[in-house]
């Protein structure tokens, strides 16, 4: 069972890996010593672009998300209803996903936040 510790300590790996990981792609990348909503790292090039970037790490198991972020979910009678997709904020928003493996070939997968609900909507 996952601890806070072990929690923050997994969120932490995550985002200073891809923050690495741009850092040998030519980008500054910045991560955030405390929670700033929608994003984790702010990630610039050499004219001083920068995109704003969400990191979601585990050890183990399945990332979660909350559906009702990206859906219009509906309880009725004890059964959930999807009627529609949210307006999103910024669907273009870089979501890196990354699986921390013990042998540290970790895994990293990039999506956007528009993915991501359209994956989840499904249709």
């Amino acid at each position: 069972m996952a601890t806070g510790r072990s929690t923050q300590l997994t969120r932490q790996v995550g985002e200073h890996l891809v923050a690495a990981k741009l850092g040998r792609m030519g980008y500054v990348a910045a991560p955030f010593a405390g929670n700033v909503p929608l994003f984790d790292l702010l990630a610039a090039d050499q004219r001083g672009f920068t995109i704003p970037i969400q990191v979601k790490a585990i050890n183990g198991g399945s990332w979660q998300y909350q559906a009702d972020a990206f859906l219009e979910i509906e309880i009725v009678d004890d059964f959930q209803h999807v009627r529609d997709k949210k307006q999103l904020l910024n669907p273009d928003l870089v979501c890196v996903f990354v699986l921390l493996r013990q042998d540290e070939q970790d895994e990293f997968y990039l999506l956007t936040l528009g993915d991501i609900q359209k994956i989840t909507f499904g249709r």
